[in-house]
Parts: structure tokens; sequence; C-alpha cells
């Protein structure tokens, strides 16, 4: 089963509330790929999704929710591939990250809309209720990223989950991806042992 990440806490969804929740990702995704944040709302959503605005309301209290929601699934996607990855990958890690990174910047360059108003919604803080940490911050990938061999693991991780967010913020801000690429490399090569 799957989970939501509403703020109100975790909660089982049924087999249809998954799929539901499916579709309004799905939509929600495409309509930002096509249109970006300002092109729908979530009278457009509901229609897209194939739902009411009622249900809509139930899955998720606002646009940015629903965007936070997919940029979450979006991590937990890379998550996935990292981990996947990590156990045959014996390059260093700091090539191992930057790789990983590499392939986030590249999708931001497929479709710059999309993570351009996941990242807007993110920023808003619309998701997050005050006192409760963000539901995405790009740590998941770097948990799997880095070894639980590598000295003050905790510490490096969390260095890099704030660079990977500074690097997001520095590409849908406009820094051209070769530069923020550039700039994450330099960190990386910093912070890793």
């Amino acid at each position: 089963m799957t989970t939501t990440t509403e703020p109100s806490g975790p909660r089982r969804l049924s087999r249809t509330q998954a799929a539901t929740r499916g579709r309004i990702l799905d939509a929600a995704v495409a309509l930002a790929t096509a249109h970006g944040y300002d092109g729908f709302g979530m009278r457009e959503l509901a229609a897209a999704a194939g739902v009411s605005p009622a249900t809509l309301y139930q899955y998720h209290r606002s646009k940015d929710a629903v965007l936070v929601d997919a940029l979450v699934e979006s991590g937990l996607r890379t998550s996935e591939a990292v981990g996947r990855r990590r156990p045959a990958d014996d390059r260093p890690l700091d090539v191992r990250i930057v790789a990983a990174f590499a392939k986030v910047v590249r999708t931001y360059e497929r479709v710059p809309l999309l993570y351009q108003a996941m990242f807007r919604a993110y920023l808003a803080g619309g998701a997050t209720p005050p006192g409760e940490e963000s539901p995405w911050s790009g740590r998941s990938w770097l948990d799997q990223a880095v070894g639980d061999d590598v000295a003050d693991r905790e510490v490096l991780v969390e260095l890099l989950e704030h660079q990977v967010l500074a690097s997001l913020v520095s590409l849908i801000t406009g820094t051209a991806p070769r530069e923020v690429m550039a700039r994450f490399e330099r960190a990386v090569v910093h912070l890793c042992p």
C-alpha cells in the first residue's frame, strides 16, 4: 500500500485511493510540465485527473501540496535507483554523488517547467506546517549513496543535503545547469572523504 505525504501525517490508502492519488499526481506532473506553476489551478487539475474538486481536496489541500507530493515521489524513485546501483558501484563517493545529481540536472533540463513548479511549491512552504520537517529534502537518495562506513556519515549527509537544495534553488532561479554542476562538484569534492 502507498502512504500519503500530507502534513497531517501518513495514512494508509486503499488500492482505489492509491490509484486516485496516482492519477492526481500524474495530472499535476503533466500540467506543470506543459504549463508551469501558474498555468493551472485546482479545478483544472481535478478535471485533468478525472476527479471532482471535492475529491481532489480530500487528497491535497492546495496545488502546492500536490506539487510537493509529486516532488516527494520523484525523490523516492531517485532513492530507489541509487539504492539499486550502490552495491555494484565501486566509484569513489564524490563521483557517485555528482553522477546522481547530474541525472537530476539532466531531468530538469528536459522538463524545466515541471521542476520549477515543484520547487516553487516546495520553497513556498505551503505543504509543511510550521514546526514540522519538510517531507522532501533530497536526503533519502543521499542516505542511499553514502555508505555506513563513512566517518561522520550523518554530518556528511546533512551537508550534502544542504548543497543539493542550494544547487536546486540556483538551477530553478536561472543559473545555467553547467554552472550549477560545476559548483556542486567543487563542493562535493571538498566534502567527501
